[in-house]
């Protein structure tokens, strides 16, 4: 298959794909472009598919199998279709799948015993390049892949391939002093009011925002376009976190309330009611059944993310709960709290098994490392602690 995908790719990409007129139009300004996509990859037999799965195709592949026809099939690709196959990607606005799509080749590539230098260096600058168009700002007008992105490219990277520079004579030469297209911001989203938590989708692809207006939504982390606004709460939206599945969001608000909504309907499925203050803090255990939350009335609560019912009240906080969250385990939880302090509870039975005293400030966020064995913690007064 993945034989197949490069000899259909190598046959039918070319530049410029669908003849677009100016580089000086987004690509959502040209007239008729969803007709122009369809007639011109859309509809030749096995393109749309080839450039969607040859990447997925060729990672089954074994990267000691010796395939020197695979090898030469990639370097082929290299000298100038993959810029092309980057070019139907961002058309096909499959811009997530080409980014890391590319740099999966690159990592496979990068593992086969019988590359050569060249091939490398050529898929380390596409999988730069991916980043540089396809999470920047150029990605909007298509012809930017190689007036914009390239140019920077070929400013930036001595590594970049001689043959891309010979194919684009004409691309404008740059002098680049303290810019760079890697390392810096790659989607920025107006919200539109100001934004108290965010959080990504376990597979990265999304982010969730919560804000003043009352609102909860979530975007595309690569185009960053608004996919589901979530709204019911009445009041400021203090936390949110995507469930370890990323199927579901839980947000908690100034208004008492904390929410579970479904992330791909938008629609609320539970409503956790009880909460007598201002839900400062949420999150989910590491199975996804129970929802923890931190409150301005000094006390800590566990739920059954399923039923909506309380199913823990953790009490003995002096101060008001600044953050929490579970061990990777689920068996504990860690709270913040305005007093100076950190607590560890169990989170089966309720009970606190550890004051972590110390803290000359107020606590803002708390944290368990992977394995469980320390927590992290975020002073207001600069500091951060980490803890056994």
């Amino acid at each position: 298959l993945s034989h197949a995908c490069l000899r259909i790719m190598g046959a039918s990409l070319h530049f410029n794909m669908c003849s677009l007129p100016s580089s000086y139009s987004f690509d959502s300004e040209v007239q008729d472009m969803k007709q122009t996509v369809q007639k011109n990859i859309l509809d030749i037999p096995g393109l749309e598919y080839a450039c969607r799965y040859w990447t997925s195709h060729l990672v089954k592949e074994p990267t000691d199998s010796g395939d020197s026809r695979l090898l030469d099939a990639l370097w082929e690709f290299g000298q100038e279709k993959v810029l092309f196959w980057f070019e139907v990607m961002n058309l096909l606005a499959a811009r997530r799948e080409c980014h890391d799509g590319a740099n999966a080749v690159k990592k496979w590539i990068d593992m086969a015993p019988d590359t050569t230098t060249g091939l490398k260096a050529t898929f380390a600058a596409a999988s730069r390049l991916s980043m540089s168009f396809l999470q920047t700002a150029a990605c909007q007008s298509t012809p930017h892949l190689y007036i914009s992105s390239l140019a920077v490219e070929f400013a930036t990277n001595p590594n970049i391939s001689n043959q891309w520079k010979n194919r684009f004579p004409g691309i404008p030469q740059l002098r680049c002093a303290g810019v760079s297209n890697h390392g810096g911001i790659l989607t920025r989203i107006d919200v539109g009011s100001s934004v108290n938590a965010v959080a990504f989708s376990p597979d990265g692809t999304r982010v969730v925002s919560s804000s003043d207006d009352h609102s909860v939504r979530i975007w595309d982390a690569s185009t960053g376009q608004q996919v589901q606004m979530l709204g019911g709460h009445t009041s400021w939206v203090m936390s949110v976190a995507f469930s370890p599945d990323g199927t579901r969001v839980v947000s908690g608000s100034d208004d008492h309330s904390v929410r579970i909504w479904d992330a791909s309907t938008g629609q609320q499925v539970q409503m956790l009611d009880g909460h007598t203050e201002s839900v400062t803090s949420v999150a989910f255990s590491p199975d996804g059944t129970r929802v923890v939350s931190g409150l301005s009335d000094n006390s800590v609560r566990i739920w059954d993310a399923s039923t909506g019912q309380q199913v823990q009240m953790l009490d003995g906080h002096t101060s008001w709960v600044t953050s929490v969250a579970f061990s990777p385990d689920g068996t504990r939880v860690v709270s913040g709290l305005s007093d100076n302090l950190v607590w560890i509870w169990d989170a089966s039975t309720g009970q606190q098994v550890q004051m972590l005293d110390g803290h000359t400030e107020s606590v803002t966020s708390v944290a368990f490392s992977p394995d469980g064995t320390h927590v992290v913690s975020g002073l207001y007064n600069n500091s951060v602690r980490i803890w056994n």
